[in-house]
């Protein structure tokens, strides 16, 4: 049986994809430390699944979080029944389930020794990337609106304390309260770490020394553990593209196009309009009241989380001014902006009356 399962749970947006591509090419040098990050038989994984590539076990963590585990979770049990090493999963969306879910998977772990790591990241910094995520998943709400919305489910939180968490739309808060995240595991009986996300210009490596101290590894064995080069998986906006992305999905929305299909639309444009691009615009980032809520709100969970780790009650890898970076935001200037809106806008443009053609 399993020693000890190490539970990586995100959340999204912390560099929880460059740690499972990681830990992947790291698999011998884990062996070697008696950690095994399981992956399925491939032709199984396709077959049930339809995903051609694994990184992640978030699929089968998130099956086991139901009344009934699905048959996409035989793999992971006979993964965790069938090793006498400590196993790592990693799933980041589990960061977003409710007290509810959480039992079940906790039952259906069924580990004695369970050490839950959260990755954590600046809100400064997961705002501004979710919202693009959301753009390109076909919605339409401005940054202004989307803020606004977050600071909504927020003030739903505070007012009613014992059942927020229970609230179908708390997502956001679910996963980006690391304090009161850490406290659901806690309460199930798991040791808790957390992760910083460096902030700044910190070397590329930090988070993954960091990640491999949480896991227990000293610095000498951390040392037989490498970087590879790797392709990211995912393409960041700057500000210019994600602002003229949401102007053309909010203009093929108005003009009746379903959900699924903007965000066809909107990942096409991405890889063949944005991402070749050399000078691709400055970060998209939060100013004005938007900045002020994300790092008021940011203050408070590095707070309250200063306190359970004074406490003892959770083990910190990083720093907590990580979540509270004091850099005074990046000046943008509006006229280049406007001229890299109007000039994407056009080869939007130009590229969906051809693609219809």
């Amino acid at each position: 049986m399993t020693r000890r399962l190490h539970l990586h749970i995100g959340p999204r947006k912390s560099g929880t994809t460059f740690l499972q591509q990681a830990l992947i090419s790291n698999a011998r040098a884990l062996r070697a430390e008696d950690l095994i990050y399981p992956v399925p038989d491939r032709s199984l994984r396709q077959r049930l699944l339809g995903a051609p590539r694994f990184l992640n076990h978030e699929r089968e963590l998130l099956a086991a979080c139901t009344a009934e585990a699905s048959s996409t979770t035989d793999w992971l049990a006979h993964a965790l029944a069938g090793t006498s090493g400590d196993i790592i999963l990693s799933g980041e969306a589990v960061a977003a389930c409710s007290p509810a879910e959480l039992d079940y998977l906790t039952a259906y772990l069924d580990v004695g020794d369970l050490h839950v790591i959260i990755t954590a990241r600046s809100l400064e910094a997961v705002i501004p990337s979710s919202w693009q995520q959301h753009i390109r998943n076909g919605r339409t709400a401005s940054l202004g609106a989307y803020v606004e919305d977050i600071a909504k489910r927020n003030d739903q939180r505070q007012q009613a304390p014992l059942t927020w968490a229970t609230e179908p739309t708390q997502g956001f808060w679910l996963a980006n309260d690391h304090a009161a995240l850490a406290e659901r595991w806690i309460a199930r009986g798991a040791q808790v770490s957390v992760v910083t996300v460096p902030a700044g210009s910190a070397p590329a490596d930090t988070l993954w020394q960091r990640f491999l101290r949480a896991l227990g590894l000293s610095n000498a064995a951390i040392a037989a553990f490498t970087i590879p080069n790797m392709q990211p998986l995912h393409v960041g906006l700057t500000a210019p593209e994600a602002l003229t992305l949401r102007e053309i999905i909010w203009q093929l929305e108005c003009g009746g196009m379903d959900r699924t299909e903007r965000s066809r639309w909107a990942h096409r444009l991405v890889e063949d309009v944005f991402r070749g691009r050399p000078q691709r615009g400055p970060a998209l980032q939060l100013a004005g009241t938007e900045l002020y809520r994300a790092r008021q709100w940011a203050a408070d969970d590095s707070a309250q989380l200063a306190i359970l780790v004074e406490a003892g009650q959770v083990a910190l890898y990083g720093d907590l001014a990580d979540l509270t970076p004091s850099e005074i935001a990046m000046d943008i200037n509006q006229a280049q902006l406007s001229r890299q809106i109007t000039d994407l806008g056009g080869r939007c443009i130009a590229y969906l009356e051809g693609a219809r053609t």
